[in-house]
């Protein structure tokens, strides 16, 4: 009896742990497991193969490039003593004439073309003679010369043959004696190396070996040298293959550098001075580690223990392998050759265990992914079960339900989905009714708002018809009523104060004419109706019209009103007169009901079109004043119909809506208007319009009909060349200097006046009155200043008074 209770309860102890047991955890521990043994197995193996592998190879690549530096620095090392012995033998036996300076030269020169590795083979004396033959980064040749006595030093060109060409520069660099070659060769009094040293000529790291000449008698004659610079064994050592990042570099014993295989070079240069460093304080990230590195394990002098040694260390968890060599050639050459590699640079060398790790990580694929199929399968049946229940419920069937078997997550999710079908059943019917209820409302609004718009259209309709209405309504009284008060304004016997009242009336009847037109103006652009009614005009006496509209108003307010045109700017063009016109008025109007000191100025010209027809044109308009400013903002809503300024505003003033009509005008004509402005700085209104020029008028204003006047300058006469045809009995008449004055000086004073401050004004029609006047004094005089004001050439008017009086200023 007891045994069936024992197992009874082994599998309710089963079972109560599948209860508790979480699919989440099954998944991740079984994965995690796999993943773990393999990863670790895999790294295992590779990091004990790759770090022998590594140590091993970075040895033996280390060493084979010491070898080479080693040989290619005796190869340069070998040659300067063997050059300079052979000039030795050279002098001492005659065949080197040391005092004709051209066969030194040539000789010198041809030492540099013997041996390539060599930079400089140069000769210096007790008397400061210096021969020099250099060859240059380039590996052009160069001589350098000092005479005796002179401390500059000249610099040749050299041609194939050897000898010294131009002249390149001229340099300062002191006596030759001071340099360290001919002090070291001077004070060992054999031949001798001398110690790393700046060279001034070539900006480089030079070492030389030299050999002092003496005369018969003993007597120190001179110095030989044969030296050779870095820049040549830094581009052997850049040749080298050593790794991504191996460098490999010269330095000496106090550890400043000599020659490196980076693109840096081992000194700075400071007002042309060589300032040498050490390896401890280089750019280069790795040379300045090993440095660092060197100088704690040896100190300074750096002295390795061995003539070789095989060191590594370590930097912010980077491992690097090192090598450092000793060389001493002589009591004056002492190199240290470093080579040193990042430990990363070598993990390449363990592609010859990749098909063992690539091998391992497949198998280990293989395993992960029949695992994770069985698993798969054991989840996703449920959720299948799931996803066939939910499809079922989104086609209208809310009575199909999940059978739940399990009590894990899905067994869980499953419950919740039951739960959450018999939900939306419940919230589908209700949003059923909801539905059905909002779409009669919907209905009743849809009948609401065509009942309104319905209603808007008569209202429009209703409103065009009064505009319609008012505009004459309004406009014809109005016109009698202002028509009136200009005849009234007209008798003589009418006292001030019924003058000051009739120009009330007619300043009031304006303002309220111009807000009528306005608004009617505005009903028009919103109903559509507004075209272009393009037809030919004259744009300056259009420009002189609008200027004497605000002329009278300019003075009052005591303000200065220009009008400037540019002198390729068309007379005769084709547009909307009539809007250009009310633009140009509706902006100038501003500019004065804003503007209470400075003034107000119209600039007019004409832009350069990229398009071959000649004929058509854009005009560009510029309205600028002094006036109060627009707050920037403001700026947004300026063009804004019955939108005002703070300006506006406190003027009352305006209905808002000369802005919007401009803009509107502008547009219609093909341009458009912009506004810029500064509180306190005043305003500036620019638009553009596009215009045609009107080539019959051009025709007809050619010199034939009208009388030009050609003034030739510096001489004795002035030809009249031609005038009206009416005055053909004076065609071409000669008239001298005296003539002229005399004619002149019979005007009376007054005229004179006058047409000055017509031509001040730019007044068209007020200029001509004058010249009427003048011709019935002098028809001559008369006819030139009337064809002159037909031109609307008021320059050349001026230049025509200036005969008469030299110091009346216009």
């Amino acid at each position: 009896m007891l045994n069936p209770k024992k197992k009874k309860s082994r599998g309710d102890i089963q079972i109560a742990f599948q209860k508790k047991l979480s699919l989440r955890y099954v998944l991740i521990v079984l994965f995690f497991l796999q993943i773990i043994a393999s990863v670790s197995l895999i790294g295992w193996l590779s990091f004990r193969n790759g770090k022998q592998a590594v140590h091993d190879f970075s040895a033996q690549l280390l060493n084979e490039i010491n070898e080479r530096v080693e040989e290619r620095l005796e190869a340069y090392i070998a040659i300067p003593p063997i050059v300079n012995q052979n000039n030795m033998n050279t002098i001492k036996n005659s065949l080197l004439d040391i005092h004709n300076e051209a066969h030194i030269e040539k000789y010198l020169v041809h030492q540099l073309q013997t041996y390539p590795m060599i930079t400089f083979s140069l000769y210096g004396e007790e008397n400061t003679r210096y021969f020099c033959a250099i060859r240059q980064k380039d590996k052009s040749l160069q001589m350098l010369r000092m005479h005796e006595s002179d401390e500059n030093l000249y610099f040749y060109n050299i041609n194939h043959l050897g000898h010294r060409t131009t002249l390149i520069k001229t340099s300062h660099i002191g006596d030759p004696r001071n340099r360290p070659w001919y002090q070291t060769a001077k004070k060992a009094g054999k031949p001798t190396w001398t110690p790393i040293y700046p060279s001034n000529a070539t900006q480089d790291l030079s070492i030389t070996a030299v050999c002092p000449v003496y005369d018969i008698s003993g007597n120190l004659q001179g110095v030989l040298g044969t030296a050779f610079q870095f820049q040549h064994f830094n581009r052997f050592l850049r040749n080298l293959n050593i790794s991504p990042h191996g460098v490999v570099y010269l330095m000496e014993n106090s550890g400043k550098l000599i020659s490196l295989s980076t693109d840096e070079i081992g000194f700075l240069i400071k007002e042309r001075k060589i300032i040498r460093i050490k390896a401890s304080e280089s750019k280069n990230k790795t040379i300045r580690l090993s440095g660092k590195y060197i100088e704690d394990q040896f100190g300074i002098p750096i002295q390795p223990s061995q003539k070789k040694q095989f060191l590594n260390f370590s930097f912010n968890s980077e491992k690097y392998f090192l090598q450092i060599s000793n060389l001493e050639f002589h009591e004056n050459i002492n190199f240290l050759i470093v080579i040193i590699v990042p430990e990363k640079d070598f993990m390449s060398h363990i592609d010859k265990h990749f098909q063992q790790t690539i091998l391992m990580c497949f198998c280990a694929l293989i395993v992960s992914i029949i695992i994770g199929v069985l698993t798969s399968q054991w989840i996703i049946q449920p959720i299948l079960r799931l996803n066939a229940s939910a499809k079922e419920i989104a086609e209208g069937r809310w009575e199909k339900t999940i059978q739940v078997k399990r009590s894990d997550e899905l067994g869980e999710l499953s419950i919740t989905f039951n739960q959450m079908a018999k939900q939306l059943k419940t919230n589908f019917n209700t949003m059923e009714k909801r539905v059905e209820e909002r779409t009669i409302e919907l209905t009743d609004k849809n009948k609401q708002l065509q009942q309104a718009k319905q209603k808007a259209d008569v209202a429009n309709k209703a409103k065009s018809n009064f505009l319609a209405h008012m505009n004459h309504e309004l406009r014809t009284p109005l016109n009698v009523i202002l028509g009136l008060v200009q005849i009234l304004s007209q008798i003589k016997d009418i006292s001030k104060e019924e003058q000051e009242y009739l120009s009330i009336i007619q300043r009031n009847g304006n303002h309220l004419l111009t807000l009528i037109n306005q608004v009617l103006d505005f009903s028009k652009i919103e109903a559509g109706h507004v075209t272009v009614n393009n037809r030919s005009f004259d744009l300056f006496h259009l420009l002189n019209e609008v200027k004497n509209t605000f002329y009278l108003r300019a003075r009052q307010k005591k303000l200065r009103l220009s009008v400037n045109t540019a002198p390729n700017l068309p007379r005769y063009v084709i547009t909307d007169e009539v809007k250009l016109r009310q633009v140009l008025i509706n902006l100038l109007s501003n500019a004065m009901k804003y503007t209470q000191k400075g003034g107000v100025r119209v600039e007019v010209s004409q832009e350069k079109e990229n398009n071959n027809q000649t004929s058509l044109v854009t005009l560009q308009f510029s309205i600028k004043d002094t006036g109060a400013g627009i707050a920037p903002e403001e700026m947004n809503k300026l063009f804004e119909a019955f939108v005002q300024t703070e300006a506006g505003r406190k003027t009352q003033e305006g209905t808002g809506l000369g802005l919007p009509i401009s803009r509107k005008f502008v547009q219609l004509m093909g341009g458009d208007i912009t506004a810029k402005s500064k509180i306190g700085n005043g305003t500036t209104f620019q638009f553009t319009i596009h215009a045609k020029i009107d080539q019959s008028k051009v025709i007809k204003t050619n010199p034939q009909p009208s009388c030009p006047i050609a003034l030739e300058s510096g001489e004795p006469n002035f030809r009249l060349l031609h005038l009206k045809k009416k005055d053909n009995n004076i065609n071409n008449k000669q008239l001298t200097d005296n003539e002229i004055n005399h004619l002149l000086k019979k005007i009376p004073e007054k005229e004179f006046i006058d047409l000055k401050n017509a031509i001040e004004m730019l007044d068209y029609e007020m200029t001509k009155a004058v010249i009427k006047n003048i011709e019935k004094h002098n028809k001559l005089l008369g006819s030139v200043l009337y064809d002159l004001a037909e031109q609307f050439d008021f320059e050349r008017m001026q230049k025509m008074i200036s005969l008469v009086d030299p110091n009346l200023k216009i």
